[in-house]
């Protein structure tokens, strides 16, 4: 992917070029399904930074994630949904600057290759599986006691709940269509995988 160029490449693992396509704007993330098709996320803030007024505290921003597939030659665009939740706190300074702090929990997804996209907001255990045309299929969770974390110095010392499972780390999809979720744990350094789910044709709603 050339972000300057705006322009994602695809090559074989002998390095041949397979084809490519050009985007707007800018994305995160990329997946694949069995399918050899190409998944991708924009974000889109429900207020223009224009909007905002010059101020020196930090307003509360919704964000929608966009989620969209296409072809690995660009063709057959698909937004698959847009998912709520996230919330930047942002501010405009009268030179024109802004000030931006990225939402404390923020939405996670993944495709397997069958092509169920996998999308949840973080905030609580529950993640939603969709078909290939965007309908959701059902919803899962746990119950879970949240971990909390110290931060800041011993003058500013400050609690934030962790997020229900870690963004930091990617979700894992096992032989059997099994989804690995990781989640935090108390102690630095150690990570815990969680496997809340069996195959969605499998599985009932929660």
């Amino acid at each position: 992917m050339n972000t300057v160029n705006r322009q994602v490449s695809i090559f074989s693992l002998s390095c041949d070029y397979l084809g490519g396509f050009g985007f707007e704007g800018s994305f995160n993330g990329m997946k694949t399904d069995g399918k050899d098709r190409i998944y991708y996320s924009k974000r889109k803030r429900k207020t223009d930074i224009e909007e905002l007024p010059v101020t020196k505290n930090l307003i509360e921003v919704d964000s929608i994630i966009q989620i969209f597939r296409n072809k690995a030659d660009g063709e057959d665009l698909f937004l698959l949904g847009d998912f709520e939740g996230e919330k930047d706190r942002m501010s405009r300074a009268e030179s024109g600057g802004v000030i931006s702090v990225s939402s404390e929990f923020s939405i996670v997804w993944d495709v397997n290759k069958e092509a169920f996209l996998y999308v949840g907001f973080n905030q609580e255990y529950r993640i939603s599986v969709f078909d290939q045309d965007g309908k959701k299929m059902l919803t899962f969770g746990r119950d879970y006691e949240p971990v909390t974390k110290e931060f800041g110095s011993e003058d500013n010392l400050r609690m934030r709940t962790m997020p229900a499972y870690d963004p930091r780390i990617g979700w894992v999809f096992d032989d059997e269509g099994n989804l690995w979720v990781p989640i935090y744990s108390e102690n630095e350094g150690e990570v815990i995988y969680d496997v809340p789910l069996i195959y969605p044709h499998q599985s009932a709603t929660i």
